[in-house]
């Protein structure tokens, strides 16, 4: 019996910002990117924003008993995007070192 990880659902907002197809598809390529360090992503809430000259993305992860969020600002949007995702596959990585070591610890014992 093999494990098939449930699809992760996105919620793309703009405020300031018009979200075509194409950036959609940017989010969700990035996002899909998350998945190969963390299967278990149950959805992510993305809000894209325009504030004078910088682009704001936040991403919100909502994970099995944890969330994990992040914001980065750039001047462009793409670039905000990919920031984020990279600030993102940080935390997960910081996420799963954590619960192995608690996981050789309690064996340890």
């Amino acid at each position: 019996m093999s494990f098939e990880p449930a699809a992760m659902k996105v919620y793309i907002r703009g405020r300031n910002v018009r979200i075509t197809d194409e950036l959609r598809r940017h989010v969700q390529k990035q996002l899909d990117r998350l998945s190969r360090h963390y299967d278990r992503i149950l959805e992510a809430h993305v809000t894209l924003r325009a504030e004078r000259e910088l682009r704001i993305v936040d991403v919100t992860l909502h994970l099995p008993h944890r969330m994990v969020k992040a914001q980065e600002r750039s001047k462009g949007i793409d670039e905000a995007i990919d920031l984020v995702r990279d600030r993102l596959e940080h935390h997960i990585e910081k996420l799963k070192t954590r619960r192995l070591e608690k996981r050789h610890a309690a064996n340890a014992l």
